[in-house]
């Protein structure tokens, strides 16, 4: 569905391919000062819970849907959502954010979308704190974290949303884990320490940054691309500083393909080599005799029955001889 677009129109029209930077982090990390630091440097920002409130207006689709889930005693006297109390029914089950977030996240995606179609910022900064579970990341050309030491959070969230300790705390632990977030992250600021030090970090960010290499977004600008597919883009390799670059992580190796077995008869044994002729002296007669065999502790030739005394008549006196000796050796 391209919402009266065209295929050729589309793809024939001059579409504004900014570089676009999606800004993520948990409840009171400080995202909102890092959007408004980057506004401050040329980007033009997009604030998504802001228009998560003009998603809800009253008299909107998304007005009436909130009404209709969460019931109607969350209404103030004129008709508007009291913010404090959807908050409180959302929390208080389990599957209540899930249900706000289908319903808003639509309707603010389609609103971002047409930011970017009209914004003629070559970059632009989108502040989610639902970037990630949104599928927005995905259409990102950078992704922008900001963490905080977690005291510091929970102090600005009881002074900015008007919370004691306690609720700050439950609502801070109903957060999906960071790290889920650094994941993605090409860019991380720690925005726990002075307003100087982020600025810095942010400038040096802002410096890395070349507008002319962001991704062609038609695809998801005039909703294009199959619904909820993931474009072709892989995930970002997380960076701690707080540099643009983006580092790819090495393609994980093919696993070996296992060869198929074979069963390979053993090698026939070699057939025996006859012995070759032996270039020494001929073995002496009394070599043969019975005395000399009975002196091996294992095998008895058929030639040692011989009788002994017949053997030694029979031998020439040069035998005896060499025989004496023999028998003296062993």
């Amino acid at each position: 569905m391209t919402r009266g677009w065209n295929l050729r129109q589309v793809y024939e029209c001059t579409v504004n391919t900014s570089h676009l930077i999606g800004l993520t982090g948990n409840l009171g990390s400080g995202k909102s000062t890092i959007r408004k630091m980057l506004e401050s440097l040329g980007a033009r920002g997009v604030d998504a819970d802001a228009l998560a409130h003009t998603a809800m207006q009253r008299g909107t689709p998304g007005w009436r849907a909130v009404v209709d889930t969460f019931g109607a005693d969350i209404l103030t006297f004129n008709g508007r959502i009291d913010r404090q109390k959807l908050g409180e029914r959302v929390f208080a089950n389990a599957d209540g954010l899930a249900k706000l977030e289908a319903i808003t996240h639509p309707a603010v995606g389609a609103l971002i979308k047409q930011i970017v179609r009209d914004a003629p910022e070559p970059v632009i900064v989108i502040e989610a704190i639902k970037l990630i579970e949104a599928g927005l990341h995905f259409w990102c050309d950078a992704i922008w974290v900001v963490k905080c030491a977690p005291e510091v959070q929970v102090e600005r969230v009881m002074r900015d949303r008007k919370m004691s300790e306690a609720d700050a705390r439950a609502r801070l632990a109903a957060q999906s884990p960071l790290e889920d977030k650094l994941r993605f992250a090409h860019v991380v600021i720690d925005n726990s320490g002075n307003t100087d030090a982020t600025r810095a970090a942010v400038e040096q960010a802002w410096r890395a940054i070349h507008p002319e290499t962001a991704r062609d977004k038609r695809e998801w600008l005039f909703d294009l691309a199959p619904r909820n597919a993931a474009p072709p883009a892989e995930p970002a390799a997380p960076v701690v500083t707080p540099q643009i670059t983006h580092v790819a992580p090495p393609p994980a190796p093919a696993p070996a393909e296992t060869p198929p077995t074979t069963h390979v008869a053993p090698p026939s044994a070699p057939a025996p080599v006859a012995a070759e002729e032996e270039t020494s002296p001929p073995v002496p007669v009394w070599a043969k005799s019975t005395l000399f065999v009975q002196a091996s502790p294992t095998v008895m030739p058929a030639w040692a029955s011989t009788d002994l005394n017949v053997e030694v008549r029979r031998a020439r006196r040069s035998d005896l001889e060499a025989l004496s000796v023999a028998i003296a050796k062993l």
